[in-house]
C-alpha cells in the first residue's frame, strides 16, 4: 500500500504517540501526489496497471481533486510535486502530458493516428484532470497550430446528432 490509514482503536489508544512519531490526522495534497509517483516509479515503463492498482490511483486523484483548493495549489503548483496519472492505455504518465477530451465532436471526426496526444483514463473526469494539470483537447490542439490546419470542420448533420440528446433533454 502506498499510504495506510491508522485504524481508530489505535488512533483512541496511541494519539500520544502517534503525534510524537509525526502521524498526521489526515494525508496532505502532496502525500497524495508522492502516492501517485511512487505507482509511477513502481510501474514496468510502458505497462499498463493492474486493476488493483489503477483503482487505487483514481482513487488517489479523486482525493487528491477533493482536498482544499488553496492546499492543493500550493502543494502542486511549487513545482516540488509532479502529479502522475493513469492515460487512456492504463500507464502511468506525468498529468501535464495529459489531455481530457473535452470535445468529442473533434475526436469523432478525426481520423486514427492524425494527432499524437495521450489522454487520461476515461474514468478521470474532466473536472479532475483539469484541477489537477491535464490540458483540455481544445487547448492541445490550439497551440499545435500544425494540428489543427488538418482537422476536418464537422459538416452541419453531424453536429445536430451531437446536440439531439441534450435538446431533447432540455
Amino acid at each position: 500500500p502506498y499510504l495506510v490509514q491508522v485504524p481508530s482503536e489505535l488512533v483512541a489508544s496511541y494519539a500520544p504517540l502517534l503525534r510524537l512519531l509525526g502521524v498526521r490526522e489526515s494525508f496532505t495534497p502532496s502525500d497524495l501526489a508522492k502516492a501517485l509517483e511512487a505507482m509511477y516509479h513502481a510501474a514496468e515503463p510502458r505497462t499498463p496497471l493492474s486493476p488493483a492498482n489503477l483503482t487505487q490511483a483514481l482513487g488517489l486523484l479523486r482525493a487528491l481533486h477533493k482536498t482544499p483548493f488553496t492546499d492543493r495549489q500550493e502543494a502542486l503548483h511549487g513545482g516540488a510535486v509532479v502529479v502522475y496519472a493513469p492515460g487512456e492505455d492504463g500507464v502511468m504518465h506525468r498529468m501535464d502530458e495529459l489531455c481530457f477530451g473535452d470535445a468529442p465532436w473533434l475526436l469523432s471526426t478525426m481520423k486514427q493516428g492524425q494527432i499524437n496526444l495521450k489522454f487520461v483514463h476515461g474514468k478521470v473526469k474532466n473536472e479532475v484532470a483539469r484541477a489537477l494539470g491535464a490540458r483540455s483537447l481544445r487547448e492541445a490542439l490550439l497551440s499545435d497550430q500544425c494540428a489543427m490546419a488538418s482537422i476536418p470542420c464537422a459538416r452541419a448533420q453531424e453536429i445536430r446528432s451531437f446536440l439531439a440528446p441534450a435538446a431533447r433533454r432540455a
